[in-house]
């Protein structure tokens, strides 16, 4: 049973962030996705997921190589982050092919080193270039004819020992394959961080998706998963053709109520099964469901826009479709339950930890943006102490009246172009601040990454569709409610 002690425990288990994670909590309760599921066949040569932020890119990534390396031990895995690999912005007069190479160069680079760690005794040239090269960034201790070498050239007699320079990285790489049986699993995450909206980082990802998918097919036995912001992938899509190559390798994760549900009833199960200190109330095949699951740790009921429902429901509307956001919301109410050694968390734990928790929710979509507009919150705070709801007409009437006539166009995305009513729309509809709701279906919601080209002409704004300031952002701006009831197929 449920307690304070155990409440206490339950808000320290598992990680915010899905890398930081560790193997055994994050496979007790990871919940796959058919969506996602072709990035752990090893005939997929090169997939990437298309998520926003805290939906669980990064987790993906980790929990796949985790099922790769039971599956097959022997796989080499790597894992990178896109600051890991570093490749320069190719000039205004280069082509597009100089920036492919050089991530082709930066991506080969870190596969080869592996390759040259795990590589045993060097016999053929290709080898002794790989460790060789491996050694000199530190990857693989020295080995013996190095070692011994460098303490008799000084002792009895010179031996002038020259490290191999690797003058071609990918062509390296692909001769290696050819004539080994390789089996190496490369995961890229955060390639997109600090993305902007201008020529060159378009260049920049666009060049990188092409890179994967070029070595991707010439490598053998080379295997490339990676991720990339739902906000993002549009802008690169309408902005470069080459990408009509790779969306065929995209996934798209996404979470609705429902997922939502499950993972929240399956992280609380998972802790509830694995805590020494608490048993089960029923038997093990009782709880076949997310409500049954969640109430091990929740209260029953709660109250939610004039009715009483399942306790899961509030937890999910806020979640905003992320579940390291409901994660966050949901450890933090348990440590105000065993604060005030409740059995179990009441609807009064959980609603006081709603403005905490959309400050820190709202600060973190600010600093999401700001590299793209240093003064973001200007335009969000013009919207405080309003309604949640705006026509197309009323939404760029408040932008034009709050922030346009005192602080003037601003610069978005780090451009030198002004920005007017409708192209800040658009910016706020991409961040996610708002999402499109239809006029006469108010269950029905749209968001950034389902119409990308909203709010960007005259000739369609809107789809007829109303905007929704999203409901995890509302409480630290204080924008009030209608009196919608959540029972939409995606999260407002």
């Amino acid at each position: 049973m449920s307690s304070p002690e155990i409440l206490k425990k339950f808000s320290k288990y598992g990680n915010d962030s899905g890398e930081h994670e560790s193997d055994e909590v994050l496979e007790q309760y990871f919940c796959e996705s058919e969506d996602v599921e072709d990035f752990y066949d090893d005939q997929e040569r090169f997939v990437f997921v298309n998520a926003r932020k805290g939906v669980g890119k990064s987790a993906l990534l980790k929990h796949s190589r985790i099922k790769i390396l039971k599956q097959s031990p022997e796989s080499l895995t790597i894992s990178l982050k896109g600051s890991d690999l570093s490749s320069p912005f190719a000039s205004e007069s280069e082509h597009a092919a100089v920036g492919i190479n050089n991530w082709k160069k930066k991506i080969c680079e870190s596969i080869n080193r592996e390759l040259g760690r795990k590589i045993g005794f060097a016999i053929t040239d290709d080898e002794i270039m790989l460790v060789e090269n491996s050694e000199i960034d530190n990857y693989k201790d020295r080995n013996l004819v190095g070692a011994l070498s460098e303490r008799l050239r000084s002792k009895l007699f010179t031996i002038e020992k020259k490290n191999i320079s690797i003058q071609n990285e990918a062509k390296l790489l692909e001769r290696y394959s050819e004539n080994k049986n390789i089996d190496v699993w490369l995961f890229i995450d955060d390639i997109d961080a600090k993305f902007k909206s201008e020529e060159r980082y378009i260049e920049y990802i666009t060049s990188f998706f092409s890179a994967c998918r070029d070595l991707s097919h010439s490598v053998c036995g080379l295997k490339i998963r990676s991720t990339i912001r739902a906000d993002v992938w549009p802008i690169l899509r309408t902005h470069d053709e080459s990408m009509d190559h790779c969306e065929q390798y995209m996934r798209k994760l996404r979470w609705d109520e429902h997922d939502i549900g499950n993972i929240i009833g399956k992280k609380i199960f998972a802790f509830s099964k694995n805590c020494d200190d608490f048993e089960l109330p029923e038997k093990e095949e009782f709880y076949d469901s997310k409500t049954k699951q969640s109430q091990l740790l929740l209260a029953r009921k709660y109250p939610w826009y004039g009715k009483r429902v399942p306790s899961i429901k509030p937890l999910v509307a806020h979640s905003h479709g992320r579940p390291r956001w409901s994660a966050k919301l949901l450890r933090e109410s348990a440590k105000r339950a065993a604060k005030n050694n409740n059995e179990n968390i009441k609807w009064a734990d959980l609603s006081a930890c709603f403005p905490e928790y959309s400050r820190k929710r709202y600060d973190e979509l600010l600093a999401e943006h700001r590299h793209q507009f240093p003064h973001l919150e200007r335009i969000y705070e013009c919207f405080s102490h309003g309604p949640s709801i705006y026509s197309t007409s009323e939404l760029l009437e408040k932008i034009n009246s709050s922030y346009i006539e005192r602080y003037g166009k601003p610069k978005l995305d780090g451009t030198n172009v002004e920005s007017d009513d409708i192209a800040i729309a658009h910016f706020m509809f991409r961040s996610g601040f708002i999402v499109g709701r239809g006029k006469e279906d108010k269950s029905y919601y749209v968001e950034f990454e389902d119409r990308p080209t909203l709010l960007i002409t005259e000739e369609n704004l809107d789809d007829n569709l109303d905007w929704n300031i999203a409901l995890v952002y509302r409480k630290t701006l204080s924008i009030g409610e209608s009196n919608l009831t959540i029972q939409s197929t995606r999260t407002p």
